[in-house]
């Protein structure tokens, strides 16, 4: 199995704080935008426009955090693909090793 260094790991979750500082800060946002309309309105309008405000904001945050997890994921097993293929010639050969897919 092969390890990550220390910067690459470093680097990678500032950039996953830099998109879940977006996510987060966009979510809320607007989702605080979406309670005010709730609290501060008087007419049903304002109701319906700021309960639609609030849910798309919960759901613009929500699926942004559930993409997230899905990037990490992703890139997790890209990584082990990328190491399971770069590294058959530095494994030592078996007896048995003809190269058909079965001996492997």
């Amino acid at each position: 199995m092969e390890r990550v260094s220390a910067f690459v790991g470093v680097a990678y979750g500032f950039s996953l704080l830099g998109y879940l500082v977006a996510v987060l800060g966009f979510g809320l946002l607007v989702s605080a935008l979406g309670a005010g309309f709730l609290t501060g309105g008087q007419s049903d309008g304002s109701f319906v426009i700021g309960g639609f405000i609030f849910l798309l904001g919960a759901g613009s945050t929500v699926a942004g955090l559930l993409g997230m997890l899905y990037k990490v994921i992703a890139d997790g097993v890209a990584a082990g693909i990328e190491n399971a293929v770069a590294t058959p010639a530095s494994r030592p050969a078996r007896e048995s090793d003809d190269g058909s897919p079965r001996s492997r």
